[in-house]
């Protein structure tokens, strides 16, 4: 996403916003006060480039998008503390080998390679990419803010830190 479509600051932005298929002016807003804190801690990585000329999904290519989000993940911490995550898997020939891997969220590892490729944001794949690139439950993916606030008994997202082996 971008953050002006989370935040919009003109009737510009705003009219932007309302396109997406996120319906992001329809958020919790319980949930964007956490993505407005956590931004201004520099715990908020946006996918899109803030100038990426986006009109209706899935929008313009930009190939570069998950490597910037790789190399984010790679830096974040919490509270001063790393999150030890590790960079996205972003290799066209892991992907392509369907039958060796396990894959939850799409039917094929060639949806995930679209997706970052073109620097799209389809759910399910996004969602894949994570998972394989930090399994184990380092980051875990959350779709749903009502899902994530039943997992902790309405407390929302909280980190889970694991001992590195």
């Amino acid at each position: 996403s971008k953050r002006k479509w989370l935040f919009p600051e003109t009737e510009p932005d705003v009219k932007e916003a309302r396109r997406q298929p996120g319906r992001y002016h329809l958020m919790d807003k319980e949930l964007l006060e956490l993505i407005k804190r956590k931004d201004a801690k520099g715990q908020v990585h946006f996918l899109k480039a803030p100038d990426l000329k986006y009109k209706l999904y899935p929008g313009p290519p930009d190939p570069n998008a998950y490597q910037r989000v790789s190399d984010w993940l790679t830096k974040t911490s919490f509270d001063g503390k790393p999150l030890g995550l590790k960079p996205l898997v972003l290799d066209d020939k892991y992907w392509k080998r369907n039958d060796a891997l396990k894959l939850r969220h799409v039917s094929s590892g060639a949806k995930v390679v679209r997706n970052y490729q073109n620097g799209f944001h389809d759910y399910g794949e996004v969602i894949e990419l994570l998972e394989h690139s930090n399994p184990g439950g380092a980051c875990i993916p959350i779709l749903s803010w009502k899902q994530s606030t039943k997992r902790t008994g309405g407390r929302g997202w909280r980190p889970a830190y694991r001992k590195q082996a």
